[in-house]
């Protein structure tokens, strides 16, 4: 019932919260479980991808009124790169979807900014299971294109990684630029997501900020 849900905007207070939603969320989905990454694996990662953009106001955690617990996420970030980037832990699993995702991020997301302020990044969402199918993150997102428009940004891009997300973006007014198929990705003379075909592939979707549909969705 979303009537029961609150949106607001995430605070580094929501941080260990958010990683352990998200780690919790996608270490059972089909590309993390392919690779056999666990949880604290998923967890530093993406701990150390989150924790230097919430500082920016620009994403959304949504609670559930009664308990008070935190349920749905969606992280987003200006493209342009405020602070020099440090890296990460160390794992050696996400190698290949850092050599399959990254060319595509360097051409349709880091170099189509020329400063702050102009290209949103729509970084990662999740839902806790038992909250699935209530439209929290089409609801985050509706927010969130309102938030960033009212900012200034013109433009809102995002990778995707399957046919649901695909989906449901391009209902809320997002159009595919790129496609990056599963099936003829190599890594090291092998093809490491053959097995995910049917997944389609990464995706690159993009949506003007000041779309009407902030309005009417």
């Amino acid at each position: 019932m979303t009537e029961a849900l609150i949106y607001r905007p995430m605070g580094p207070a929501d941080l260990d919260n958010v990683i352990t939603l998200l780690a919790d969320t996608f270490i059972t989905e089909p590309m993390e479980s392919l690779l056999e990454i666990s949880f604290d694996e998923f967890a530093a990662v993406i701990g150390h991808e989150i924790k230097p953009v919430v500082e920016q106001g620009l994403s959304l955690v949504t609670e559930d009124s009664q308990s008070g617990e935190l349920v749905g996420v969606t992280i987003t970030h200006d493209a342009y790169p405020l602070k020099p980037y440090l890296p990460g832990p160390r794992c050696d699993k996400y190698r290949p979807i850092s050599a399959m995702i990254n060319p595509l991020h360097h051409e349709h997301v880091h170099t189509q900014t020329s400063g702050p302020g102009e290209l949103l990044y729509i970084f990662i969402s999740g839902v806790k299971p038992a909250y699935q199918g209530r439209g929290i993150v089409k609801q985050q997102v509706k927010q969130l294109m309102q938030l960033a428009s009212d900012r200034g940004f013109s433009e809102a891009r995002l990778i995707s990684t399957g046919p649901a997300s695909n989906g449901l973006y391009q209902k809320l007014g997002f159009e595919r630029i790129a496609h990056a198929p599963f099936a003829e990705f190599d890594f090291q003379g092998e093809r490491p997501f053959a097995s995910l075909t049917s997944l389609g592939g990464f995706t690159v979707l993009t949506r003007n900020c000041h779309h009407p549909s902030n309005l009417s969705l």
